[in-house]
């Protein structure tokens, strides 16, 4: 048998596991409380007839206590379903509870309205619309951004787009009216205006070099024959290699014997032929006549004058200093036979 006066006197007095304290108030935490405060009405353990209102899967439900069944609590509270209709709901309400207290019956209207107003704002906000939550990977974005920057460093867009603008302005394909961004048009018109001169520069400087090295060539092929030129000429004054100057100390030796023997034929000539005024051969024939020495009839010629001079035009410089070689060692040939 319970005695609710009992009941209340120890949760009020002593220790309630549902008691929550505050500075001003006293609240219960018990699930099947009908106003959430800790008193005397409102109490669902120390009262024996007792209702209240209650939430199962969006639906209102009426609870109430049936302490017969006290002995079983899975089966202490009687459950009714509620219409959806706040109208209905309310009949049902007074229905359900036509002999109970009127503040029991009060109190569980005010609870049908609260309940049935957040759940109509329930289903408001479900049908609206809201963004929805994702996670946020932070290593991955990093990530990706960190290949979009070496991807478009890799692209050079700032340069693909002024090729193209500039391809775009040669071909005219908008006519006469332009909308490219200037700093991008100015750039790449910079730089074919760049490109165009170190392309002139090049050729240019290919050319100068070419004529520079052909100057440089005929330079020295002229200094080299203007060497060999005086070589020659100071060769053939002291009788050089060309006209028998290497040959000197021979010809003279002949020169020598050659005068040795006239001296002796003239002694010869002027003992035996005392008759003749000593002017004949021994052999009573004419006296010979020296004429020149071998020595004066050996010694070269000197070249004409202009000889050794340089030709007009360089390019045939070469083949006119082959040619007078030639011909200098035929007229060498032919000095030594004639000798």
């Amino acid at each position: 048998m319970q005695h609710d006066d009992v009941i209340w006197h120890v949760i009020n007095q002593g220790h309630c596991s549902y008691k929550a304290k505050t500075t001003t108030q006293t609240f219960c935490r018990h699930p099947m409380n009908l106003t959430g405060m800790c008193n005397r009405t409102s109490c669902p353990l120390a009262n024996s007839q007792y209702a209240t209102i209650q939430e199962e899967e969006g639906r209102l439900v009426l609870c109430v206590k049936t302490i017969e069944r006290a002995w079983s609590p899975r089966r202490l509270w009687e459950r009714t379903t509620l219409s959806r209709n706040y109208a209905e709901a309310l009949a049902q309400v007074e229905e359900e509870l036509e002999h109970w207290p009127q503040i029991v019956v009060h109190k569980c209207k005010q609870r049908l309205t609260k309940m049935s107003q957040y759940l109509m704002r329930a289903r408001r906000l479900r049908l609206k619309p809201k963004p929805a939550l994702e996670r946020v990977h932070k290593k991955v974005e990093m990530r990706e951004a960190r290949r979009e920057a070496k991807a478009e460093k890799a692209a050079q867009l700032d340069k693909a787009i002024e090729k193209e603008l500039l391809a775009r302005l040669k071909q005219g394909t908008y006519g006469g009216i332009y909308n490219f961004p200037m700093r991008e048009y100015e750039s790449a018109l910079d730089q074919a205006e760049l490109a165009e001169a170190e392309a002139d520069d090049d050729d240019g400087g290919a050319a100068f070099e070419a004529a520079e090295s052909e100057d440089e060539y005929e330079e020295e092929r002229e200094e080299e024959y203007d060497s060999d030129a005086e070589a020659e000429a100071a060769g053939g004054g002291r009788g050089g290699r060309f006209f028998g100057g290497g040959d000197s100390d021979d010809d003279d030796e002949d020169d020598d014997d050659d005068d040795d023997d006239a001296d002796e034929g003239e002694e010869e000539g002027g003992g035996g032929g005392g008759g003749g005024g000593g002017g004949g051969r021994a052999d009573g024939g004419p006296a010979r006549t020296h004429g020149p020495s071998a020595r004066a009839r050996a010694r070269p010629q000197p070249p004409p004058a202009g000889f050794l001079a340089a030709p007009s035009k360089r390019r045939r410089r070469e083949i006119e200093y082959e040619e007078e070689r030639e011909s200098r060692r035929e007229t060498e040939s032919s000095r030594v036979d004639d000798w």
